[in-house]
């Protein structure tokens, strides 16, 4: 245990997972058996108290009486240490389960703390924090499952390249220069030796190369020398003659060429399947032809054949055959278990909604006054055959609660639950049974940690009043929400174009779908939808309106105008008040007279008309000073 990386001591130390540390520990054990060191070896691969298989291996000629465990993965490194009622051997390492790998998980710090708890900096959002547990890959292992690199985790690419390795990676070995093979295990050719270095053969010789190689050259008839790069000025003639798979050397000496075996006269290929395998691995399949070897791994493993690595049957398929809601979990190389999650039941093939019948009444009292008592027929017959089921997967927050890639999006909701009574609004309605709604969800991925959303953004994520699963969420469809309306583009299937291959959220596209809650349904999205900003939608009407708007006035106003102009210039002239009085009083009394504008009587009396040379001219000065006149008089007169 002291070997082991201090990530994975955390992990296997921590109280919440003493599941996972259990099942380490039961790798360990072989059940029903007492064994003694030579008979490891000859043992079949064996079935552990946790399930899986464990092999055993000679040393062979680089470690002579040694015995290896998985592979050369662990080393026995003490024995027979028995006691009642069994026999212990000591190893160099940890055995790691196939179903566990290199998994550990490392502690995220998320917002869902009570007030209480929460930390506030002045001018700035309250920040909470809570312990997630987010998967991760030991060094070493790679995948979904956490799998060891090839070469063992001890010896990742055989120490001659770099994994792929991390929950992303996909396991392939970079080698570096010289090496090659699945796991970094050859030389490439014309290299030799455990570094495998460079040949330094001429074109007219073959190199002893590998890494069990010498380097040595071999020279091709005519030629000599440590590089075979000195020509020969006469050919050697060997009598009795060499076998064609020989070469002819001085002093009537005939030499087998590599990977042939005899005197020289007669020359015998070498069966290399024969010893140790060809090179191969253990359970690899050796064929030769000629003086080449091929080897072919077995079911349940891929690789180049000199290295088999275990291939996971939980990434083949559609989650190696296990249900959509289930579990996959790799025991044994080509083998897999399924297992149904929390909130489904059934086989791991075959996983149905676990569901409970539920009473109405429980909830706001059935929606019945609070002085009347709620009485649910349907739950209280159970004869009729008819039940209303509730997901025991919960509500939408606490589905929300519930997935690791999604606590970036609850960390949102629950600082903005903390600053706005609209966001506590929010969360209330995620927790309301009787509201049923689709929730569109950012992962993780598309929302980093430093990403900070609106509060619009956050609202325009939930469309209230119905269920939508994605098979619902067709072309042009539009969603409401608060804030602004959500928009749904599908891609047709080039291969059916009456489906649908993809489908895209107001620009986000859906990556994962139909997550289940009791009171709605969650699609997840690649990134964060964008809430349009405040009232553009009705931007275009205001625009049209205040055009409107400012055509009617100017219309009114105009009217207004032309109607008092015309009404005043209709007058012949404007009324007067006369006295009747002594011509010369009449005349003085002219020169001082005011003209009063009267409509009321002049609409209903109309001066007659001068006739003859004896009618006075009016002129226009006069007919505008008359109308400049009218206009003072009813803008000056309030009772007009």
């Amino acid at each position: 245990m002291a070997t082991l990386p201090q990530e994975q001591k955390d992990f296997l130390f921590h109280q919440n997972n003493r599941a996972q540390l259990l099942e380490y520990l039961k790798y360990h054990i072989l059940i029903g058996q007492k064994i003694y060191a030579e008979g490891l070896i000859y043992l079949e691969p064996a079935r552990t108290l946790q399930g899986s298989s464990l092999s055993f291996s000679c040393g062979g000629l680089d470690n002579i009486g040694e015995i290896f465990i998985n592979d050369a993965s662990c080393r026995i490194i003490r024995r027979h240490l028995v006691f009642r009622t069994g026999i212990a051997y000591g190893i160099d390492c940890l055995l790691t389960p196939p179903s566990l790998g290199g998994t550990i998980q490392k502690e995220v710090q998320k917002c869902d703390l009570p007030s209480k708890f929460v930390s506030k900096d002045s001018g700035c959002r309250p920040i909470c924090t809570v312990n997630f547990w987010k998967p991760k890959c030991c060094h070493g292992y790679y995948g979904r499952d956490c799998l060891v690199c090839p070469g063992g985790v001890h010896s990742s690419c055989s120490n001659h390249g770099q994994c792929d390795d991390g929950h992303l990676g996909n396991g392939t070995c970079t080698c570096d220069a010289g090496f090659e093979g699945t796991a970094c295990e050859l030389c490439s050719s014309r290299f030799y030796g455990p570094t495998c270095k460079a040949c330094n053969c001429s074109e007219h010789g073959s190199c002893d190369d590998g890494q069990r190689g010498t380097g040595q050259c071999f020279c091709e008839e005519g030629w000599s020398g440590d590089r075979c790069d000195v020509q020969q000025t006469g050919v050697f003639r060997c009598s009795p003659p060499c076998s064609p798979k020989a070469v002819c050397k001085e002093n009537n000496t005939c030499i087998c060429r590599p990977f042939y075996v005899g005197d020289g006269l007669t020359c015998t290929l070498v069966d290399m399947c024969r010893i140790r395998n060809g090179g191969c691995a253990k359970e690899a399949r050796c064929s030769q032809s000629g003086d080449k070897v091929s080897c072919t791994c077995p079911t349940g493993f891929s690789g180049d054949g000199f290295v088999c690595v275990t291939v996971n049957p939980c990434k083949s398929g559609e989650n190696g055959g296990c249900h959509e809601h289930a579990l996959c979990i790799m025991t044994n190389p080509g083998k897999r278990r399924c297992s149904c999650k929390n909130g489904f039941v059934g086989d791991g093939v075959t996983c149905e909604v676990k569901q409970l019948p539920v009473n109405r009444c429980l909830q706001d009292n059935g929606r019945c006054h609070s002085d009347a008592t709620c009485t649910d027929l349907h739950h209280e017959d159970r004869t009729l055959g008819v039940f209303h089921y509730q997901s025991s997967r919960g509500n939408l927050l606490q589905v929300l609660r519930s997935s690791p890639t999604l606590s970036n999006f609850l960390t949102q909701v629950l600082n903005y639950s903390q600053v706005s009574q609209s966001g506590r609004q929010f969360v209330k309605r995620l927790e309301d049974p009787a509201l049923l709604s689709t929730l569109f969800v950012p992962d993780n991925s598309g929302l980093q940690d430093n990403q900070t959303l609106s509060q619009r953004d956050i609202e325009f994520h939930l469309s209230e009043g119905q269920i939508l699963p994605l098979s619902q969420l067709r072309n042009g469809t539009r969603l409401r929400t608060r804030v602004g309306s959500l928009t749904v583009l599908g891609v047709s299937n080039m291969l059916d174009p009456s489906t649908l291959s993809s489908r895209f959220i107001s620009g986000r596209i859906v990556t994962d779908s139909d997550i289940p809650a009791s009171n709605g349904i969650i699609h997840i999205l690649q990134s964060p939808l964008v809430a349009p900003p405040p009232h553009q939608e009705m931007q275009v009407v205001h625009r049209a309106g205040m055009g409107v708007g400012v055509v009617l006035l100017v219309v009114l106003v105009s009217g207004i105008i032309f109607v008092g102009y015309h009404f005043c210039s209709r007058k012949s002239k404007p009324f007067h008040f006369h006295y009747f009085k002594d011509e010369e009083e009449d005349a003085a009394a002219s020169n001082g007279s005011r003209s009063i504008c009267n409509p009321v009587y002049e609409a209903g009396l109309a001066e007659p008309e001068p006739i003859g040379s004896e009618a006075p001219v009016a002129t226009v000065e006069d007919q505008h000073q008359a109308v400049d006149g009218c206009f003072h008089d009813l803008l000056q007169n309030p009772d007009l």
